[in-house]
């Protein structure tokens, strides 16, 4: 059971949420497009990228972008409707050590569990990605 306050911020009531080891699984990625943002400009890559890929599960995440892969923690998670929000600290991961390696970097991800689908904003990406559904092997293969 996840324990739950509520906050009332402007009107709207606001559950901060402690993730369980029983929460699903959060897998998503962005097969279709990548989006990179800079200076206010954003461009969309359809073409030629490299999908990238997180998954949240309890109070653990990973994202895989590129030839490297981060992990960390979720350090906040609050549910508005049917959105969830989570702020991650990640680090870089060496998958030939098994060691974390370089400083932490910040991700926010904003999740819709009903439209199967995720905003991700990452080291100057926002990625808009589809999602598992529990259960899924994966919902962007046909």
């Amino acid at each position: 059971m996840n324990a739950m306050k509520t906050l009332f911020l402007g009107g709207a009531a606001v559950s901060l949420v402690a993730s369980s080891a029983s929460d699903p699984e959060i897998t998503c990625g962005n097969d279709a497009a990548e989006i990179s943002c800079d200076n206010g400009v954003c461009e969309i890559n359809t073409d030629s990228f490299t999908p990238m890929g997180i998954s949240i599960a309890g109070e653990r995440s990973e994202l895989c972008a590129y030839s490297a892969c981060y992990k960390g923690r979720v350090v906040t998670e609050y549910r508005v409707a049917e959105h969830s929000f989570f702020d991650l600290e990640l680090r870089q991961f060496d998958p030939l050590q098994e060691v974390v390696v370089g400083e932490p970097v910040r991700v926010g991800v904003i999740h819709r569990p009903d439209s199967r689908s995720a905003l991700v904003s990452f080291t100057g990406f926002a990625q808009v990605m589809s999602c598992d559904a529990p259960g899924d092997t994966d919902p962007r293969e046909g």
